[in-house]
């Protein structure tokens, strides 16, 4: 990756040459998008106001779900985790193939456990079931092809190329503060996307779990594992094609 950085930085320099380009293209978008919205047609009709605690569609729309928490997601038997937040979808070799980056930004015990865990008798096993839920998942997905209609989309659940990373994987820090490995991630919020083909993964609200007391707004887990802070608050850069991730320290630590 280190060479594509490099071409990347010296496209910089000449894409710095084009703002009066960028201008005048921003600024012929906005007058066709003007002229759009004063015409007063539309793709879809807007629905209305609802508080119902359901997925609503607006007609001529439809959906199909990829990927459950629990669903396994790989040949290696890992499973999907919890909270999505930030996804990155990356196309494959051709149009029946893809790939999603998934963002697992925090747990919900009573859809994982089935039931409301009481903060004051979580057990360990119920933390270790925890960690392996927060994190990301790259997963490898497939449609059908039926003459020029494409099919929706379906997880490949015995992909070679899926997986996970969680808050027990390794994952070294580098950069100013780098120089060690830690252990996992979580807190996975907002993220994107590299010229090179990697995905960035922030680290937000990672006060809410290796508190020392469990309570209704941390999850207790340095209970049982020891969680320095200065471990977690950093982007992760995590490379989809072989798995591995990365603490960029120079990004500075706070809540992504």
């Amino acid at each position: 990756m280190t060479n594509q950085r490099r071409d990347f930085l010296k496209l910089s320099g000449a894409v710095a040459l084009l703002p009066s380009l960028a201008q005048f293209a921003e600024g012929s978008q906005s007058k066709t998008s003007s002229k759009k919205a004063k015409s007063g047609s539309g793709a879809f009709t807007p629905l209305p106001y609802t508080n119902e605690d359901t997925l609503s569609l607006a007609a001529g729309f439809s959906w199909s779900p990829i990927a459950s928490m629990g669903d396994v997601i790989n040949a290696k038997g890992d499973r999907f985790g919890d909270c999505c937040d930030f996804t990155a979808f990356f196309s494959g070799t051709d149009r029946t193939q893809g790939f999603l980056w998934v963002n697992h930004e925090y747990i919900v015990s009573n859809v994982h456990a089935g039931k409301k865990i009481d903060p004051k008798t979580r057990t360990k096993a119920q933390v270790e079931a925890e960690m392996k839920l927060v994190g990301g998942s790259f997963l490898e997905l497939r449609r059908s092809v039926a003459g020029n209609s494409l099919g929706p989309w379906s997880l490949v659940p015995d992909s070679k190329r899926a997986f996970r990373i969680d808050a027990t994987t390794p994952i070294p820090l580098v950069g100013p503060a780098g120089g060690r490995t830690v252990r996992g991630t979580m807190g996975n919020c907002g993220g994107g996307t590299t010229p090179w083909g990697t995905v960035l993964s922030g680290e937000e609200n990672v006060q809410d779990y290796y508190g020392k007391q469990a309570s209704d707004d941390n999850y207790g887990w340095g209970q049982f594992f020891e969680g320095p802070e200065n471990d977690y608050g950093w982007v992760v850069e995590v490379d989809t094609t072989n798995g591995s991730a990365r603490k960029l320290t120079a990004l500075g630590r706070f809540a992504h």
